[in-house]
């Protein structure tokens, strides 16, 4: 048994060594790392080879965001002869044991998604998530056990889970299908647990499992909350869009050209429409829904102070 560890790097090799360093430790005969590198400035091959020598390095020649350098180490792995897939964030650090029980987890769920308990690193004892919840059709979605204490928490069946750590068999994942590559970044999680919902597949936290979550330091130092809010609004319109149906498919669309006419017309009339780069992220994001974008933002804004969450998008924002 092989367990494929993927870890997408963009720019941030010293955390993904760190990452991967600590999957080692849980189980080296067993973990067969994967490091996908998405083009980033520098070629991490030889810090990585120094640093942690089992594991291949997959560089791409563009940057093809989180969910396609996910599929492309999920190939490299299953090539070399992985049976299951895991996959990290580079912002966390695996627990002694959360390998194996996710191994364990495994042999009595095999057809479900498994999650770890991801924990705060600056406070062990807190939950980060325990799983996520998600509502229907517009995506409202939040994390379980949010700052509860970690040993409150057992595993169970969820909704979804946060795509920073996931753990499937090699059959499974054939089953479900790979991520979707058209959201670039964030809620292609959510897709996923949602596409294997609909073919029946569970998704569980398994409890037994931690990982520390040191937070995500690529995105911040990467992106702006304007660029953060256009992910969020855009993915969240296609996420509602594509596993709605019929007349709920008809109403997501016709409330984002709606949204998308309010914002235009105070992008037009009012400075502060014009002036504010969330409102011209959000405009951008409406647009790009409607006409099919995918990849990247396209935004070019200036650089405000925090990046967060995109925070309420859906029809009435």
């Amino acid at each position: 048994m092989q367990v494929g560890a993927i870890v997408v790097n963009w720019n941030d090799t010293e955390a993904t060594a760190r990452c991967v360093e600590s999957l080692l430790g849980n189980d080296p005969e067993r973990v067969l790392p994967v490091v996908v590198d998405n083009a980033s400035l520098t070629d991490p091959s030889a810090y990585i080879a120094a640093r942690v020598p089992q594991a291949r390095v997959l560089r791409l020649q563009t940057n093809r965001g989180y969910a396609a350098g996910c599929n492309a180490g999920a190939r490299e792995a299953l090539a070399l002869g992985a049976t299951h897939l895991l996959f990290m964030n580079n912002d966390l650090e695996s627990e002694p044991g959360a390998v194996g029980a996710l191994v364990e987890a495994s042999r009595t769920y095999p057809d479900a998604i498994l999650a770890p308990l991801v924990v705060r690193a600056d406070k062990p004892d807190l939950v980060w998530a325990a799983g996520a919840a998600v509502t229907l059709p517009w995506m409202d979605n939040w994390h379980l056990g949010r700052d509860h204490s970690r040993s409150s928490i057992r595993s169970g069946q969820v909704d979804w889970a946060p795509g920073c750590a996931l753990f499937v068999n090699a059959e499974t994942w054939s089953q479900i299908g790979p991520f979707d590559e058209t959201y670039f970044l964030y809620l292609e999680d959510l897709d996923w647990c949602l596409g294997a919902r609909l073919r029946k597949r569970s998704t569980r936290c398994v409890a037994e499992a931690v990982v520390r979550h040191v937070g995500s330091l690529t995105a911040q130092r990467a992106l702006t909350a304007a660029d953060v809010y256009y992910y969020g609004c855009r993915n969240t319109h296609r996420l509602a869009w594509k596993h709605s149906r019929g007349p709920v498919r008809a109403w997501v669309g016709v409330t984002a050209a709606w949204s998308a006419l309010k914002a235009g017309l105070k992008a037009v009339m009012s400075s502060r429409g014009r002036n504010d780069p969330l409102h011209a992220a959000r405009l951008q994001a409406l647009v790009d829904f409607l006409r099919g974008a995918s990849g990247p933002s396209p935004l070019h804004l200036p650089e405000v102070a925090a990046v967060g969450s995109p925070g309420h998008v859906g029809p009435d924002a």
